[in-house]
């Protein structure tokens, strides 16, 4: 009987006493205890010496010592040898009443304590609304009564798409929800919304402006031409390098457009006050035009390196946009320039040869 109450406690305070020490203490402690169960006691009482070597007041290498002999005991009852030596193991423990304090702590800990903290609550009565924190019921009835009703997508909301079609459908069964979806797709449409304003407001501005100035339409397309040739092919660049418009990089649309057809005007206005010049690239005004696009190109690709996403993505399409616009602006402009000067000699000599008046055969 003596036995079997030493087994038991050697059992419940093996894991206790390990979660006391150490690594290394307990990476030899476990050592030693598989060697038991492999029923390897001689290179296991080596390690349980370790252990009192490494802790001589630890009762742990003390009462592995005695699980050594007991398990010698156990595979052979009839074997009296160990008994003494089993017991004395026992015995050779510094402090048993520290030991056993020691084991009733880490085996009873603070479970009184909780067992008493536990007790009122196995005496709760029905709890209701009315019975819950102002701060907590607050969140989920309004001060009328009311209750709020949350909705979950069941489609993924990283797609755009799905995000607005899910907020429609709720708005249009109760118009008055809100949310961080509902915040997230009305902030994109204000901005949105404000974009396009801004962008239409702005080309007006500046059609306007250019036809007042030159007296030609004509030419007023030909500076913005190639501009619009640029805006279509970055919008076209983004949608197959993967890279939809989003809040951040939105607002660069007016700034491309606003950046970009100075271009057309110094470059237009130049041929029209120099007719005789055949190249216009090969003009100072040309020149002025790539360097200046250069240095924006130089200056916003910059902050496509930035840490901060919002910034790189409009460091980003900056970038593209300003590279596009220049493209456009010294190959597809001097063209359509070209082009428009042999059509204008075209319909000169044909307005100056004979017969071609209005008395004319």
């Amino acid at each position: 009987m003596t036995r079997l109450v030493v087994l038991a406690l050697l059992m419940l305070a093996a894991p206790a006493l390990r979660a006391e020490e150490d690594a290394a203490f307990d990476s030899v402690a476990r050592r030693g205890i598989d060697r038991v169960y492999n029923l390897e006691f001689e290179r296991a009482e080596e390690d349980f010496r370790q252990l009192m070597r490494m802790r001589p007041a630890h009762p742990a290498g003390h009462f592995f010592m005695a699980m050594v002999d007991w398990w010698r005991i156990l595979i052979n009852l009839e074997d009296e040898r160990y008994d003494e030596r089993f017991l004395s193991a026992l015995d050779a423990e510094p402090s048993p009443a520290a030991a056993l304090a020691r084991l009733q702590a880490n085996v009873v800990g603070s479970l009184p304590e909780q067992l008493r903290e536990l007790r009122p609550l196995l005496s709760a009565t029905r709890v209701g609304v009315r019975d819950l924190p102002a701060e907590l019921s607050g969140q989920m009835v309004a001060p009328d009564g009311r209750a709020r009703v949350e909705v979950y997508p069941r489609a993924d909301l990283s797609d755009s798409v799905a995000l607005e079609r899910f907020v429609d459908t709720v708005r249009g069964i109760a118009p008055g929800a809100s949310g961080g979806a509902v915040w997230m797709v009305e902030w994109g449409r204000v901005t949105w919304h404000a974009m396009a304003r801004a962008l239409s407001i702005g080309m007006v501005c500046m059609i306007v402006f250019l036809i007042l100035l030159w007296r030609s339409v004509w030419d007023t397309v030909l500076a913005f031409f190639p501009l619009a040739l640029a805006v279509l092919v970055t919008g076209a660049a983004m949608a197959l390098l993967g890279a939809p418009f989003n809040f951040a990089n939105v607002i660069v649309l007016p700034m491309l457009v606003g950046m970009g057809v100075d271009n057309g005007v110094h470059l237009v206005h130049r041929h029209r006050t120099r007719p005789d010049e055949i190249e216009v690239l090969a003009s100072s005004t040309a020149r002025a035009v790539v360097v200046s696009a250069l240095t924006t190109i130089m200056t916003f690709g910059s902050m496509a390196f930035a840490s901060h996403r919002g910034i790189a993505a409009i460091g980003q399409l900056l970038t593209l946009g300003v590279f596009l616009t220049l493209v456009s602006y010294v190959v597809v402009l001097p063209a359509i320039l070209e082009w428009d000067d042999r059509r204008r000699r075209r319909h000169a000599l044909v307005a100056t040869a004979p017969g071609s008046g209005p008395n004319g055969s």
